[in-house]
């Protein structure tokens, strides 16, 4: 599934395994607050930090709440047992 903002596309996975939702674009969020501590495991064991927590539903997008900002993260994951 994917989204433009701007002139920029945003891809989005629908992910069995993770247990939340998780983003890798500032942009999207509509309210965002800071996150301490906690590290999210990628395939292949690389490990992203989550640094924010906050609420997606600008533009187009439908609103989500509770989404993790998760540096290191390549590629924007709804999670479908939270969905």
């Amino acid at each position: 599934m994917s989204f433009i903002v701007g002139s920029e596309q945003l891809s989005w996975y629908l992910n069995y395994g993770c247990l939340w939702h998780m983003i890798r674009e500032m942009c999207m969020f509509q309210c965002l607050a800071p996150y301490h501590g906690g590290t999210v495991t990628f395939r292949g064991n690389q490990n992203g930090q989550i640094t924010r927590v906050g609420e997606i539903g600008i533009h187009l997008y439908p609103y989500i709440d509770i989404v993790l900002f998760v540096k290191g993260l390549k590629h924007n994951m709804l999670s479908i047992s939270q969905l």
